[in-house]
């Protein structure tokens, strides 16, 4: 049996080193949370959202790190919070226990927890931009954005939303004869059904600013694959993969993912597996990518050089893929904020959080 080290060191499909435009010479990991956290989220200026994970401590409480500064979220007096999403402004979504120990949606914001189910019925939160609109689902089992305050609740009944964009677009899934679900965009106004790959099954994870969509779909043959959709067409990024999934795609159209258990990262047509790009005497290995932004930044789980696999790494590219139009100046503002870590007392109640 392969130790988890080998298995990532195993390229399971081949592409020059340099396959992709403006691929980065190197990848430079810097570990970013360890066994008893986990980092969930990634913004543009290398901000990122981790989870304390350890049962053997009271509180579990959801922080933002802006290294070195940590900013615990809190929690809306319960005992857990769990981040989704965060945005360029450091503000975050995610779900909390209350103090009577049930779940809420919350949004941190101004320094502060907004209970989004008692306030505006969302049960689920995954997503937000950089405007502050709010995507996830109802109580009702609809999909819904808030925006300025108000709630536009839109898709059929088993409906949720997973990503926003900058424009307020919306991609999600839904459930389809009580049984499967299909992949949606949900575009001024307007609900797409993606469609499939063949299969009956389609879920969509992220969208970015022009529009492009990715997720997992089921093939005619059974397969689960890696899925792009743009321009009104679901392209299959891994067609002769045994199974695959997409996890997020950044604004140069850049799409990170796992393929037969491999990190992959596609763009231009082009699928390589960015541990090409790790100096072979690195430390670190990326198994599952877990986020990537427009600086080329990934988030992704892995496995040290012993082959011991519980920490979770940003890695840098050197040089630096360039930047999105605008991004350079909105990173070199965000550099600027730091933020304290604010500690608190709570509620000593011990409930399991969802």
């Amino acid at each position: 049996m392969k130790t988890c080290l080998q298995a990532v060191l195993a390229i399971s499909f081949g592409a020059p080193l340099l396959a992709l435009a403006g691929a980065p010479v190197s990848y430079a990991p810097t570990p970013v949370s360890g066994k008893y956290d986990a980092a969930v989220a990634l913004n543009n200026a290398g901000v990122v959202a981790v989870n304390n994970r350890d049962t053997n401590v009271p509180y579990r409480i959801g922080y933002i790190a802006t290294f070195p500064m940590l900013t615990s979220v809190g929690t809306l007096g319960g005992s857990d919070s769990f981040i989704r999403a965060i945005n360029d402004n450091n503000e975050a979504v995610g779900e909390s226990t209350t103090a009577e120990g049930t779940s809420h949606a919350f949004l941190f914001a101004g320094g502060r927890l907004h209970d989004l189910t008692a306030e505006h019925g969302i049960v689920a939160a995954a997503a937000l931009n950089d405007r502050g609109d709010v995507a996830g689902s109802s109580s009702d089992g609809r999909a819904v954005v808030l925006r300025d305050g108000q709630i536009d609740a839109f898709g059929p009944p088993g409906s949720g939303a997973a990503s926003i964009n900058d424009a307020g677009d919306v991609a999600g899934d839904y459930i389809v004869n009580g049984s499967s679900y299909l992949a949606f965009r949900y575009s001024q106004g307007e609900f797409t059904n993606l469609g499939t790959l063949g299969g009956q099954y389609s879920s969509a994870v992220a969208i970015n600013d022009e529009g492009a969509v990715v997720g997992t779909s089921v093939t005619a043959d059974g397969r689960r694959h890696a899925f792009l959709y743009e321009r009104g067409n679901m392209t299959d990024l891994t067609p002769t993969a045994d199974n695959s999934t997409a996890v997020d795609i950044n604004n140069l159209g850049q799409v990170i993912g796992t393929v037969d258990n491999q990190p992959f990262m596609y763009a231009n047509g082009k699928l390589v597996n960015p541990n090409q790009f790790l100096d072979p005497n690195a430390y670190w290995r990326m198994t599952t990518p877990i986020a990537i932004n427009d600086a080329g930044q990934i988030l992704s789980n892995g496995c040290d050089s012993q082959g011991f696999c519980y920490v979770t790494s940003r890695f840098d590219p050197i040089p630096a893929i360039p930047e999105a139009p605008g991004a350079a100046m909105l990173l070199a503002g965000m550099a600027t904020l730091g933020t304290a870590f604010a500690s608190r007392q709570f509620r000593a109640r011990h409930h399991a959080f969802r």
